[in-house]
């Protein structure tokens, strides 16, 4: 009873957060939205923090009464698609979902320009829609680059401080991209995670294009590096828009790398879920064996396949009632800032097959904030403590 009791109060302390102020500007009423805001979808491709910030969003707008439904459905694969036409066709009130209003590459390079081309089209030429709710670090660039008369809703970046996105929206677009980053996440995450382990070499995988330090979170972790004293081992790799097979090629040999140079952990910054084919428990195949406890970014999949710890999916869910403030804000006649800082609550996944394999027992702080976990027959499992 005793542990339980500090178990809960642990909890509490470390899942209560200010709330986060949208911004201070007073809203301009000539600017109010007079009839429904009609939503766009754009990302670069299916993730499962997608879905699960679209599940928070929808939710947040029913509570804040702009939107009538019936119960959200839970996400139930990786694709945002289905949850999206889901509120198209059941969602009424002041926010519309636009039925073809979907866009997505497929994590495909060759679809990408196509995709951002076809909305700002569709922008310029029919004027249909009021705000592009976009998902992760290609569309925020994308956006960028596009330089739109129409505002884009941008969350799901790996990291925004002192990024090439951040000095890119530095430049223009007055102040119609905005980009809703959570302050330190990946600097958090990783101190928590040698907190546990105290490793001395900290191995992550990240992509050797363009933006793959800034989606891989690079400048968070180097950070957490120099405050907590530990190495960076890093293996870059040509992944984000391969093929399944390439990329899961090269996943496996990095992870390979990372093991054979002796790291004592692994941040796992780049999801498989990319490509849905990817075996993800191979990728992973080299750390376990090694016995290398691993943090996974996204969790989901990950975890399923073995990775020790991940986010817990409240963090997104969190993310998306944050977003449905924005919109009420947006309806209200605020103009969006160039980004707004969101903290979210820290809230972990865990699998527990992979703590036994480690001999790893986790201690109360991490049972505290786990909202779900991988039971011992592979099943994932919500953490009946939580409230």
């Amino acid at each position: 009873m005793i542990r339980l009791c500090v178990a809960i109060l642990a909890l509490l302390s470390l899942l209560w957060i200010a709330p986060n102020p949208v911004h201070a500007e007073h809203p301009d009423r000539s600017m109010a939205q007079q009839g429904p805001l009609r939503l766009l979808c754009w990302e670069a491709g299916p993730h499962a923090d997608h879905q699960l910030i679209l599940q928070g969003l929808a939710e947040g707008l029913k509570e804040l009464g702009l939107i009538q439904t019936s119960p959200v459905p839970e996400p139930v694969d990786n694709s945002t698609a289905p949850l999206w036409q889901w509120l198209a066709k059941n969602a009424r009130g002041r926010v519309v979902f636009l039925e073809d209003g979907f866009y997505s590459a497929g994590w495909n390079e060759n679809l990408r320009n196509k995709v951002r081309e076809s909305i700002a089209t569709r922008g310029k030429v029919l004027r249909d829609f009021d705000l592009v709710l976009a998902f992760d670090t290609w569309t925020a660039v994308d956006a960028s680059v596009m330089d739109p008369d129409f505002p884009v809703l941008v969350s799901s970046v790996t990291a925004f401080a002192n990024t090439e996105l951040a000095k890119s929206l530095g430049k223009g677009t007055g102040n119609k991209v905005c980009v809703v980053h959570e302050q330190d996440r990946l600097y958090r995450l990783a101190t928590l995670f040698h907190s546990l382990f105290g490793f001395e070499r900290l191995g992550v995988v990240w992509d050797n294009g363009k933006n793959g330090r800034d989606m891989a979170g690079l400048n968070e972790l180097d950070r957490a590096a120099r405050d907590q004293n530990f190495t960076l081992v890093s293996c870059a790799e040509s992944l984000w828009g391969e093929k399944p097979d390439v990329l899961e090629k090269h996943l496996l040999a990095c992870n390979r790398k990372l093991a054979k140079e002796g790291v004592d952990a692994v941040f796992l910054t780049l999801a498989p879920e990319p490509a849905s084919h990817l075996d993800a428990a191979n990728a992973l195949s080299p750390l376990t064996k090694a016995g290398i406890p691993t943090f996974s970014l996204a969790g989901g999949r990950e975890l399923k396949a073995g990775a020790l710890l991940g986010t817990g999916k409240r963090m997104q869910l969190a993310l998306g009632r944050y977003l449905a403030r924005i919109v009420a804000d947006i309806i209200g006649g605020i103009r969006l800032p160039k980004d707004l800082v969101h903290v979210s609550p820290l809230v972990l996944s865990l699998n527990m097959q992979s703590a036994l394999v480690l001999g790893w027992d986790p201690p109360l702080k991490v049972l505290a904030i786990t909202d779900e976990y991988v039971d011992m027959d592979g099943e994932w499992r919500e953490n009946g403590l939580l409230p």
